[in-house]
């Protein structure tokens, strides 16, 4: 899917100022001590595993999520970022600080089980329906220029037949 304008492009390169509203003027702070202790749960987009019941679960968890098992202290690595997965719940909000509004995002119930909330990327919010096949991405999820640094993670991206 392409940027569908000239202006995207340059909003998206930072060449043109682009208004995203009062909540958009809210400082992103990039935590290094966050993501260098949770490094590999952010970038790995790995969470945890049951060894008991083998229930999947992202982020980490200590103590297992199905409410038939609840085992503590069980849990072993399970990558997710290789998984494919449905689109459970979603919404596109106009409210939300963005570049290209309306921000969409949701919830994904992972094949194989596990479910994490994400933002939509590389789609048209009018084409998102609930079911629809989705894969993840790595992206840059915010730029903080105070600290030249920019914040990289997840999203989903909706697979168009």
């Amino acid at each position: 899917m392409g940027l569908g304008s000239y202006e995207k492009y340059l909003a998206f390169r930072k060449l043109m100022p682009c208004e995203i509203g009062i909540r958009g003027e809210e400082t992103i702070f990039t935590s290094f001590s966050i993501i260098s202790r949770e490094n590999r749960e952010i970038y790995g987009m790995v969470g945890t595993k049951c060894k008991k019941c083998g229930t999947p679960s992202w982020p980490v968890q200590r103590i297992c999520p199905n409410p038939d098992c609840g085992a503590v202290d069980q849990m072993e690595p399970y990558k997710f970022s290789d998984k494919l997965g449905d689109i459970f719940t979603y919404t596109s909000d106009f409210l939300a600080p963005s570049i290209d509004p309306p921000a969409s995002y949701g919830f994904i119930d992972f094949k194989g089980g596990g479910r994490a909330g994400l933002d939509f990327t590389d789609c048209d919010p009018n084409t998102i329906k609930v079911g629809m096949p989705v894969e993840l991405a790595f992206r840059i999820k915010a730029a903080d220029e105070k600290r030249a640094a920019i914040n990289y993670g997840w999203k989903a991206m909706p697979i168009v037949a």
